[in-house]
Order: C-alpha cells, then sequence, then structure tokens
C-alpha cells in the first residue's frame, strides 16, 4: 500500500505488517492482543488463603512487549504461609536471558502507582519480572542497598489496596 509514489504498508507473505518499504521479517509488526488478567497474591512458600473485594488486570500486547496493570484489594488474609510475595498469572511468559535477547529484554519492571494499608508503608516499594517467568516479584525497603522480598505477613492486611504498571518482553 503506498501514497504518492511511495511505499506505506506492506503485509509480509510469512506474516506481520511492515512500514516505509522496510522489508525485515523482525521489524514486521505481527501480534497485537488486549485483554485481562487475573492478578493474585501469593507467596514463594505457598501455605497462604487470600480473599479479594477486587482482583482486575488488563494488558496490551504488541509484537512481544506487553503492557499491564492490576489492581488489588484484600477482603481477608491468612498469614500463615512463608516465602516472599509476589503477584501470580502474568498473562505471558517473560523472555529469557539470551545472547540473542539480553537481559533488558528479559526482565521487564514497573511502577507501584498505588499502596493502601501496606503494613511497611515507610519502605520503598519496586516491582519487577524475572526470566522466563510468569511472576511480577515485589521488593520492599533497602538494606545495603539491596531490595528485600516483601513477605506476606510483614507488607499485607485485610484492607491492603495495590496498584501498578509493568512493561516486559515476551
Amino acid at each position: 500500500i503506498g501514497a504518492n509514489g511511495s511505499e506505506k504498508l506492506r503485509i509480509l507473505s510469512g506474516g506481520g505488517l511492515t512500514f516505509n518499504a522496510d522489508t525485515a521479517a523482525a521489524n514486521a509488526l505481527d501480534d497485537y492482543e488486549e485483554g485481562y488478567w487475573s492478578p493474585e497474591f501469593a507467596m514463594s512458600g505457598g501455605g497462604h488463603t487470600i480473599s479479594y473485594w477486587d482482583q482486575q488486570g488488563y494488558y496490551i500486547k504488541i509484537g512481544k512487549i506487553v503492557h499491564l496493570q492490576c489492581y488489588l484489594r484484600v477482603n481477608q488474609i491468612d498469614a500463615n504461609g512463608s516465602g516472599n510475595l509476589y503477584i501470580a498469572n502474568l498473562p505471558f511468559t517473560s523472555a529469557s536471558n539470551t545472547q540473542s535477547n539480553p537481559a533488558g529484554e528479559a526482565y521487564g519492571c514497573g511502577t507501584v502507582g498505588y499502596f493502601y494499608d501496606w503494613q511497611n508503608a515507610a519502605a520503598l516499594t519496586t516491582i519487577r519480572t524475572s526470566q522466563n517467568d510468569n511472576k511480577l516479584y515485589i521488593f520492599s525497603g533497602l538494606t545495603g542497598g539491596d531490595s528485600i522480598n516483601a513477605t506476606v505477613a510483614n507488607n499485607l492486611a485485610s484492607g491492603t489496596q495495590f496498584m501498578c504498571s509493568l512493561t516486559y518482553a515476551t
């Protein structure tokens, strides 16, 4: 498809769209999707029960990049479990760190936009993915420059609200 004598859009025979006379399959837009997902707090050691007032997730995937948002509001919690806190069920598994896929693509990061009744509220809270994984890890606090993984017992309570955005590669 062209305009004024120059190519603007090409549909590749192997699939995907390229723009402005580009013919490289590696540059083709080959996927677009948006939808909903079901985020939930989880613990690496298990043994916990959480019910929610609200549990929402939305994502947009363009090519291999996923941008998602989530909102969780805890109703009741049994914090008898063990291990570190994370958000489970990301809609796509993150990329693996390989020579052709550098670490910058294998680890996604995001922002915590809002948290209410977070038990360790004075601590800095950050989020990220790890490579080849479908979890969003939550870090709370700084000690000696290193992040400490958040835990259910130290951070969540009935009524806790958590909202975040994350961008990562698949």
